[in-house]
């Protein structure tokens, strides 16, 4: 087991260094380039077959936008969860 420390050290690696099949796009558009390349002798970059990311605008989400969500998924479900009211008693 590793420590919290180490563990966040590591997820800090990982936004630095993408490992695996996240990034699989890359060694797929060098292919897909080269292939192009040679099939019509028009000379393509690997970055023409990159998926263009837009940045993450979204804000966080409130606690009473997680809860609405939650009961939403608890509906699906069919759980029946009570809560608790201004007094404490669950209705």
């Amino acid at each position: 087991m590793i420590s919290p420390r180490e563990f966040a050290g590591w997820q800090a690696y990982r936004r630095l260094e993408p490992l695996g099949a996240q990034r699989a796009d890359v060694p797929i558009a060098i292919a897909a380039a080269a292939i192009v390349s040679a099939l019509t002798g028009v000379a393509r970059s690997p970055a023409d077959y990159l998926p263009k990311f837009e940045p993450a605008r979204a804000r966080p989400q409130t606690a009473a936008e997680q809860q609405a969500i939650l009961r939403t998924k608890g509906r699906r479900r069919g759980n029946q969860h009570q809560q608790p009211g201004r007094d404490g008693k669950l209705r």
